[in-house]
């Protein structure tokens, strides 16, 4: 992607790949997925935005007319919107972010070696590490008030960036408690 897309008004002649992450979740009898895919790969969860100018809100592009109409009807009980902030289990937290769409939400997780926030509102470590605005971002007020609070977490994980796995061999930020 070309470079102002990553970093507001800057690294014009530079191109960046994005390398796609899914993060896997697991402790305390919770088993979570971020970042997962498209709703045809992972049938019931599903993740699509919720503003009339994103390109996701094409319901019916994202996701399935049959898996849609079952989650508002026969799995409705089991569906949960999630609040502004909300806790989803004990250590798992969800927080909205805003500004890179309206549907940007961070996610929190309590582990042995610190809070990891996991987020795509920043692509690379640079944005929210050096305090750059990032390229594609609706609302920077936002974008430095989610930058903010990202910085005060003990780990973060940007989901394109591919030096989080040089900051964390094999992908593991941490080792699973023997016992």
């Amino acid at each position: 992607m070309p470079g102002p897309e990553w970093f507001w008004m800057s690294n014009w002649n530079n191109r960046f790949t994005l390398h796609f992450q899914t993060v896997l979740i697991q402790g305390d009898g919770v088993t979570a997925l971020v970042n997962t895919g498209s709703a045809h790969d992972l049938g019931p969860m599903i993740h699509y935005h919720t503003t009339h100018a994103h390109p996701h809100d094409a319901r019916w592009n994202s996701i399935p007319q049959d898996v849609l109409v079952h989650l508002v009807t026969d799995a409705w009980d089991r569906v949960r919107l999630l609040e502004n902030e909300d806790k989803i289990a004990p250590g798992l937290r969800t927080w909205w972010a805003g500004r890179r769409h309206r549907a940007t939400i961070a996610v929190e997780v309590d582990t042995q070696v610190g809070t990891v926030v996991i987020l795509d509102a920043f692509f690379y470590y640079e944005t929210v590490e050096d305090r750059r605005l990032h390229g594609i971002n609706e609302n920077m007020y936002e974008d430095v008030a989610a930058y903010e609070r990202v910085r005060k977490a003990d780990h973060r994980l940007p989901l394109y960036d591919p030096k989080g796995f040089q900051r964390y061999p094999n992908g593991v930020i941490t080792p699973q408690a023997k016992g």
